[in-house]
């Protein structure tokens, strides 16, 4: 009788299994023909409930009792720290040999994922600068495998290898696919080095929640239910090494009652521990919709103090080659300051350089002697295209009391009217008069633009004098 259950659980376990395999497929197809976009997939998962895959840590620090101490380095009791930290991040899509892509993945989609993260993370003064991404072709590369060959880890070292790997930046690598091993197909939404500045996501997953879970590990966050029924019941205790999460379990949306109430049925670990709740909507666990989504998700301020502690003190050197200046997230990753140019002749007023600002903040413009008059706002989903001549800017996550970079564009080259007199080869009663007009800054076309022979050259200098200088030009 026990031998027939435990076959009819496995049976049940390959459907389910099979069934997630089937779903996932789906939505690949789905992206691969353009029928949704990138950024729908989780709305499509919650509309038509796909359980999301999982995704694994790779930890630097075990989880044995000698780390204890260590752990409890980062709790919520600790004073807070108010620093502002930016770190640049860069990405790296993976491809086939021939730069082919099933699911196509744009500048638009990598500036989104941007977004995703400063949202995600800038209450806690932690932002993320766009550095760029780049193209890794490599068929055997595109795949990842958590054990075996191709690993998250070689894939890594490969990029280092061929100098791609940015040593400034977070690196976040877009696979066409994580899975187990080579025996095992098992999919995986996303890996990441724990704590540390390297990523893997599936590329399905790049503008779901499943992006600020990952970048969360590299800042030292364990999953929710990371220790909840080890055998070890001080571990069980300290759980994810945060005081504000309460002791939590990996649970299934069948698992929950009342929708995303966090209400579990009972369940017990091997201490004895009853958890009858569990943080559903927390970005640190488990993967299921709709609970864990961007619409909902959230760091509590216990796991930002961690990460930011993680930041300061204990692995601080893994992090300070990829911060950069609060200054750069005024910058603008695409436009020209110097091809502004001001022409009061110009009624139409298009001046704005082919600016691009990062969406994920709530920007305005404001004059930058009167920094409380507002002439162009954006909100964080929308993306800054320009930034008007003599206005400064504000990022109000940053402050709302300080405005930053006045842009003060070159005003239009005025243009002078030279007299010149011209007498030809030989100085005489017989001349010439012209009126040459040229641009301040280009004195040599001036004179290339002077006759022949003798020139009497008539100007007026600074104070307004009338000045006046003979020169001669040769063939």
């Amino acid at each position: 009788m026990k031998k027939a259950r435990k076959v009819l659980y496995t049976l049940i376990l390959i459907l389910c299994c099979i069934n997630l395999s089937l779903a996932q497929e789906k939505i690949s197809d789905l992206l691969r023909s353009n029928t949704i976009q990138l950024k729908e997939v989780e709305s499509y998962m919650k509309s038509n409930n796909i359980a999301p895959l999982s995704c694994e840590e790779d930890h630097e620090h075990g989880s044995d009792v000698g780390n204890l101490r260590k752990g409890q380095a980062f709790g919520p009791s600790l004073k807070p720290i108010h620093a502002i930290y930016v770190f640049n991040v860069y990405f790296h899509i993976l491809n086939d040999n021939n730069g082919y892509r099933e699911v196509p993945i744009t500048e638009d989609d990598i500036l989104e994922a941007v977004s995703i993260l400063n949202k995600s993370f800038n209450s806690f003064n932690i932002f993320f600068k766009y550095k760029g991404f780049g193209s890794i072709n490599n068929t055997w590369r595109s795949v990842v495998y958590l054990g075996g060959n191709r690993t998250f880890n070689q894939l890594v070292e490969y990029t280092k290898g061929i100098n791609k790997y940015r040593s400034d930046s977070f690196n976040i690598f877009i696979a066409s696919s994580i899975r187990r091993s080579q025996y095992d197909q098992t999919r995986i939404a996303g890996v990441a080095n724990k704590p540390g500045i390297n990523s893997v996501i599936d590329d399905e997953y790049l503008l779901t929640s499943t992006l600020p879970h990952e970048i969360g590990h590299n800042f030292n966050l364990f999953h929710t239910h990371h220790n909840w029924n080890k055998n070890n019941c001080e571990l069980v205790r300290y759980n994810d090494f945060v005081e504000d999460t309460p002791p939590s379990v990996a649970y299934s949306a069948e698992d929950l009652s009342g929708g995303c109430s966090s209400e579990l049925n009972e369940v017990r670990n091997k201490c004895g521990i009853e958890i009858r709740r569990v943080p559903s909507s927390n970005f640190m666990s488990s993967n299921v919709m709709p609970c864990r989504s961007l619409d909902n998700a959230l760091f509590t301020e216990g796991q930002g103090k961690r990460m930011k502690l993680s930041i300061q003190q204990e692995i601080s050197p893994l992090y300070m080659s990829i911060q950069n200046s609060v200054e750069s997230l005024y910058e603008p990753y695409q436009g020209n300051y110097d091809k502004v140019v001001i022409d009061e002749s110009d009624e139409s007023e298009n001046h704005n350089g082919n600016f691009k600002f990062q969406k994920g903040f709530d920007y305005e413009f404001v004059d930058c002697d009167d920094i409380n008059e507002v002439e162009e706002s954006f909100t964080k989903d929308e993306t800054p295209n320009i930034h008007p001549p003599y206005t400064a800017i504000k990022i109000l996550q940053i402050s709302k009391d300080k405005a930053f970079k006045c842009h003060i564009p070159v005003e239009n080259e005025e243009e002078r009217e030279r007299t010149v007199i011209n007498f030809g080869t030989i100085i005489s009663n017989n001349y010439t008069v012209y009126k040459i007009k040229y641009e301040s800054s280009k004195e040599k076309e001036f004179y290339k633009k002077i006759p022949v022979g003798y020139n009497l050259i008539k100007s007026k200098n600074k104070e307004g004098q009338m000045v006046q200088k003979m020169i001669y030009k040769s063939q």
